[in-house]
């Protein structure tokens, strides 16, 4: 097989690179690669990348009709196309695209000459319009209602999906490239130097699960509303423009040619300076919410493989439920206790999520405890007051480890801090009920405790420990561990069972540590 010379004439800005045609020999094909009627000549072009201006080779080969580029640091990809003739009006395309690389990228959306416009789409967040050029330069503009736009508008929801073809998992999802926020210097355009808008370079969509092209606008300069955001592959047949894109928006694209090159720049229109900017490709899959009694809006979310997940939304309560409760967090099961709890930051697995909202069990829970932490275990602090007697400083001591040395463990550690803003005391306040020997009072927001402060009885514990026909110390060591499970969200004297710490004490059943239900109770909240 040879390579077939061709000469291209177009009228190129002087800037771009021009397009060359080399000669080669190749290897005959066997024979019964050969169609009837079908060239034996391999096509190599040099283009302009779309992308960052540079030079690249593409190779067409007539009798299997794969296209393949070659880009300057050494990657390669291939895709097929439907002939010759869809080959050659992809290489006008890269010519019309590469000369108006200059252009303001905001003016694409205001009335500029739609023949020089190919395989694009532009959305105007301003004007609230959506234009879409066809592979021929038609233009088509869609002023966006309000629901759409507010949809549109959404921080992680912004997706303009330039294909409707789906692709399945499979593989290992992996990010393809440094996915860490960078500055980028955004330049007011026209400029000499179209590298400078570039998002950190010209990368790769390795894996072809990877779909979705995502930007997210961390940080603008002073005086700088919003930027102008440009999606494309080096040919310059997938293309997507957002115009006016304001700070902590996320914008999508979704692409049509994994393995290819993509890249993104921005610009705008009236001054430059650096914004803090973070660009990712990744896989879409989506989250299923089910609010489990409660309200959710959305129902379901999209996200991508292996990144975090962000925005998951809160559900509530029915207002007029004749019972109250309230949220204990996303789960990846049903059931009331177990499975894995997935906040703001959680890695989202490669096949997506069914998430449960869980509420807080009325029959064993207080509506409010301390807050879980997003992962791992929950560390909660208080101070133990100075120059208590040994007795009482014993006891509260006692009563924190039965927690935190308890087994099977609980996702739940107490632990002494001296400048934390909880205290544990022993006093013998005036309280109007005769009957209590300790009080946790607690401070919060929503259903979230902040602040706490947990008071021992010093005279009504010793009493009580007679009663009971126990020690001061063994009593004081139980209404510790007592009052530490309010902290942690459980309720007095729990119905069906007669195995709790949160159960009143009498001659006959003296409970002296957090029981197996007890823990069942706090892992519903914190595991």
């Amino acid at each position: 097989m040879t390579m077939k010379k061709h000469s291209i004439t177009k009228n190129i800005c002087a800037f771009l690179l021009a397009i060359v045609v080399a000669m080669a020999n190749f290897t005959p094909l066997a024979a019964s690669a050969y169609s009837e009627g079908a060239s034996s000549d391999i096509i190599e072009v040099t283009l302009t990348s779309a992308i960052d201006g540079s030079p690249f080779i593409v190779q067409f080969n007539p009798l299997t009709n794969r296209l393949t580029s070659f880009y300057s640091n050494g990657e390669e990809s291939f895709r097929y196309v439907d002939s010759e003739e869809k080959f050659w009006e992809l290489v006008e395309i890269n010519v019309q695209v590469t000369q108006q690389m200059f252009a303001p990228f905001a003016e694409e959306s205001r009335g500029v000459d739609a023949q020089n416009h190919r395989n694009m789409t532009v959305i105007d967040f301003e004007s609230r319009t959506r234009v879409e050029y066809d592979a021929h330069g038609n233009r088509v503009e869609t002023l966006l209602g309000d629901e759409f736009y507010e949809f549109f508008s959404h921080i992680e929801i912004d997706d303009y999906a330039s294909t409707d073809e789906e692709l399945p998992l499979g593989g290992q999802i992996t990010p393809f490239f440094n996915l860490n926020p960078r500055s980028t210097f955004v330049p007011t355009f026209p400029t000499p130097d179209i590298s400078t808008s570039l998002v950190g370079g010209q990368f790769f969509v390795t894996h072809w699960t990877h779909r979705l092209l995502v930007l997210r606008v961390m940080e603008l300069p002073w005086g700088m509303p919003s930027i102008d955001v440009f999606f494309t592959n080096a040919i310059g047949d997938d293309r997507l423009m957002l115009a006016n894109v304001g700070l902590s928006r996320e914008i999508r694209h979704r692409i049509r040619f994994p393995g290819e090159a993509y890249g993104a720049r921005v610009s705008n229109l009236r001054s430059s300076g650096n914004a803090l900017l973070w660009f990712f490709a990744g896989t879409p899959v989506g989250i299923n919410l089910d609010a489990n009694g409660g309200n959710v809006t959305p129902t379901w979310i999209e996200g991508l493989a292996g990144m975090p997940i962000v925005s998951l939304p809160t559900p509530t309560w029915p207002e007029l439920a004749s019972i109250r409760r309230s949220f204990v967090g996303w789960f990846n099961t049903i059931e009331p206790v177990g499975g894995t709890r997935f906040v703001d930051g959680s890695t989202l697995p490669n096949n997506g999520l069914n998430l449960t909202a869980r509420w807080h069990n009325i029959t064993r829970h207080m509506p409010m405890w301390w807050p879980a932490a997003n992962s791992g275990t929950t560390t909660i602090p208080f101070r133990v007051q100075p120059g208590l007697p040994p007795l009482w400083a014993r006891a509260i001591d006692e009563g924190t480890r039965s927690w935190n040395n308890i087994t099977p463990s609980t996702r739940v550690a107490f632990q002494t801090n001296t400048s934390s803003s909880n205290l544990v005391t022993a006093d013998a306040p005036n309280w109007a009920n005769p009957n209590l020997v300790g009080v946790a009072y607690t401070d919060g927001v929503g259903n979230r405790i902040t602040n706490f402060i947990i008071i021992l009885h010093t005279t009504r514990i010793p009493n009580g420990a007679v009663t009971l026909s126990i020690t001061t110390e063994t009593l004081a060591m139980m209404v510790m561990a007592h009052e530490l499970g309010h902290i942690i969200g459980l309720e007095d004297n729990p119905l069906g069972t007669n195995d709790s710490i949160m159960l009143a004490p009498h001659q006959n059943r003296i409970i002296t540590r957090p029981t197996a239900f007890d823990i069942t109770s706090v892992n519903m909240l914190y595991n």
